[in-house]
């Protein structure tokens, strides 16, 4: 839902069919079989992704086996365009192994870790993550050639080289799920081409300001991540007509 609302033409869901049954009917689903409770990442599944998709979001509910490494090492290796790892995929990398990112890849990645995930990828304490964040995003990125996205009240993005802060969004969101609707924006946001930096950065400002207007909408007890997911539309709107007024424009 986050990348439609973002703008993307097509969104599909790869997953397996107990979790593609419940997706919306405007998303494309595509399904990997489960045997003996696992799910199986078969490669002709991977390679239709790879072949439709302009941005690809991984991760998220993915299961940190060493299947789903495997999973996240073949999209690497393979895919040529815009890569999102989240969640699990990230927890994947963490176990074992983040030299896959240096591998002589295609792909742009961005990675999206909490502090507690960008704790357990960069082999960094908590303590000295929260003592320089900034410095400690720019390094891991410098060093692997990814951007990071570190999430956190105020969130980082950086490529090694550049690096913005944002601010915008609302206690609201510290809830479970939040950051999967950031990972469909995202990857909406990133299908439509532009710089992958540029493009994290803003996406990062318009997941805020959805929060924001959930939490206005709700309170920010009640708001879900969900809700946020459906503001994504509204909150573009209102970037829209900004820009349209600093332009002088009549909307």
């Amino acid at each position: 839902l986050g990348a439609l609302r973002a703008g993307a033409g097509y969104s599909y869901l790869a997953a397996p069919a107990c979790i593609t049954a419940n997706a919306r009917p405007e998303i494309i689903k595509m399904h990997f079989p489960e045997m003996d409770g696992e799910t199986v990442f078969e490669r002709e599944i991977l390679d239709k992704l790879i072949g439709a998709a302009d941005c690809i979001a991984v991760g998220m509910g993915l299961g940190a086996e060493h299947s789903s490494y495997e999973a996240v090492k073949y999209l690497v290796e393979n895919y040529k365009k815009k890569l999102v790892i989240d969640a699990d995929g990230l927890n994947a990398l963490a176990a074992f192994g983040t030299d896959v990112l240096n591998c002589g890849r295609e792909c742009e990645i961005l990675l999206t870790p909490h502090p507690g995930e960008f704790s357990r990828l960069s082999g960094l304490s908590m303590k000295e993550i929260s003592a320089n964040p900034i410095a400690a995003a720019e390094e891991f990125a410098l060093r692997h050639n990814v951007t990071v996205l570190l999430k956190n009240a105020a969130t980082i993005i950086t490529d090694g080289k550049n690096t913005v802060i944002n601010t915008t969004g609302s206690p609201a969101m510290a809830k479970g799920g939040s950051g999967d609707v950031l990972s469909g924006l995202l990857a909406g946001i990133l299908a439509q081409g532009g710089d992958i930096f540029k493009a994290a950065a803003a996406s990062a400002y318009i997941f805020g300001i959805a929060g924001e207007l959930a939490a206005e909408k709700y309170n920010e007890y009640s708001a879900l991540p969900g809700d946020t997911a459906e503001e994504i539309g509204k909150a573009i709107g209102e970037i829209i007509a900004l820009n349209f007024q600093s332009n002088d424009c009549k909307i």
